[in-house]
């Protein structure tokens, strides 16, 4: 081969890098980036979308070369139309920068919402390409409009402040949100139903106003509320069931063996000013289905492991007696609420949030083939559940007893 043929193919090599450049990308300060997202439905029965649009110089003050504003983050716009894609082109028409959902970090359902428009919602989530599969979904009591408006006290989003409430509170019972990806798959399943976190507003501080502090108490009760995890948000096909308040929730996870890092408070006799504060550290479980022709009974055993965190009786004395008394008090009171989920979930909403049609299908599939088509009517609630709960005190830190004054005296 020539020398010159040899010039030429040169930098025809290096043309596919020059041609392939950034077509798709998105100038940061020309996107209006959404980091939360509320669906409401109105008495009309269209949709309310309330979307809170984070200023680029918020989330990346560095990038495009500006400082962090202190006032004026947010742009908070709502929009009504028949389908959420309508309310949305709405929105579009009043925001000059293109509507971005790439940072999109929750979802938040109001209740009227996710009781009646829970499957065209899932819908446009699942279809717009924009919606990152761990997007988190979550349900408020109230309008959703009302809660994705509250103003985040620790970080710079309220999409980053629940997640890092999520990440952080190792003593929250009810860390059960589930993301796009973990809810569709459980909405798909034959065998167990959907479930997801619930999002309250914490109540106002109330300070005592006298003298001088007037000004500052007023100051304090004025502020926004804060964001709270409440019990979880239970689902079938046709939408929103209903709620587990912090008990049940509680029931739920021992059921299925996810509970730990939980505080759990008793008396360890009758003086109702003793207290015992025992430490969950871990908990799991087994469904055992006992078939007996077409009908089926479910066993389900509970082991917990914990400690004791605290003890606030002077006189308790922490010998076998009474830590074999403490296990039993605790094995009595997790079937308590095991008994509460089962008693609303199984019972009433006929739920299988616990995954029982699961353990029925991975054991005995042909019974499970026969169950099936009545499961959620009828088959899941009558049922019966054998709880047995066994509960293992094994630690209680580096004092025995509990702690008197002048010990060393």
């Amino acid at each position: 081969m020539r020398l010159t043929h040899r010039l030429l193919i040169v930098p025809l090599l290096f043309l596919p890098l020059l041609l392939s450049g950034c077509w798709s990308a998105k100038e940061i300060h020309k996107l209006g980036i959404v980091n939360t997202m509320g669906i409401d439905v109105n008495d009309a029965g269209e949709f309310e979308i309330t979307t809170v649009i984070i200023k680029p110089s918020i989330l990346f003050p560095q990038s495009i070369g500006g400082m962090e504003e202190k006032n004026n983050k947010y742009l908070i716009e709502t929009a009504t139309g028949r389908t959420i894609l309508e309310a949305l082109g709405k929105l579009s028409k009043s925001i000059s920068n293109r509507i971005y959902f790439g940072h999109l970090d929750m979802v938040v359902f109001g209740d009227k919402a996710a009781r009646e428009q829970l499957l065209p919602t899932l819908d446009f989530i699942v279809r717009e390409n924009e919606f990152r599969p761990n997007i988190y979904l979550l349900v408020t009591k109230g309008k959703a409009a009302d809660l994705v408006t509250t103003t985040p006290e620790f970080n710079k989003t309220l999409g980053l402040e629940t997640t890092n409430l999520m990440k952080s509170n190792h003593y929250v019972a009810t860390k059960m949100v589930k993301d796009i990806s973990q809810f569709m798959k459980l909405y798909s399943s034959n065998t167990t139903d959907p479930i997801t976190g619930v999002l309250t507003t914490a109540d106002k501080i109330g300070v005592n106003a006298k003298g001088d502090d007037h000004h500052a108490a007023t100051e304090i009760q004025n502020k926004p509320r804060v964001i709270s995890l409440d019990g979880v948000a239970v689902f079938k096909k046709e939408g929103l069931k209903g709620y587990l308040n912090e008990k049940q929730t509680r029931g739920l996870l021992w059921l299925r063996g996810e509970l730990k890092n939980e505080i759990m408070v008793m008396n360890p006799d009758t003086n109702e000013k003793d207290k015992v504060s025992i430490v969950i550290r871990n908990s799991k479980s087994q469904f055992i289905p006992q078939v007996s022709g077409n009908s089926v009974k479910m066993i389900v055993k509970t082991w917990v492991d914990a400690d004791i965190g605290e003890v606030s009786s002077k006189s308790l004395q922490l010998d076998t007696n009474q830590i074999e008394r403490l296990n039993w008090q605790l094995e009595e009171l997790i079937k308590k609420e095991e008994a509460s989920a089962l008693e609303l979930a199984q019972k009433e909403w006929q739920t299988d949030i616990f995954g029982f049609g699961q353990a029925i299908y991975r054991t005995e599939p042909r019974v499970w083939d026969l169950l099936a088509p009545n499961w959620r009517n009828g088959g899941l609630r009558d049922m019966t559940v054998d709880l047995k709960v066994k509960a293992n005190i094994c630690r209680y830190g580096l004092l025995k007893n509990p702690s008197n004054a002048n010990e060393s005296r």
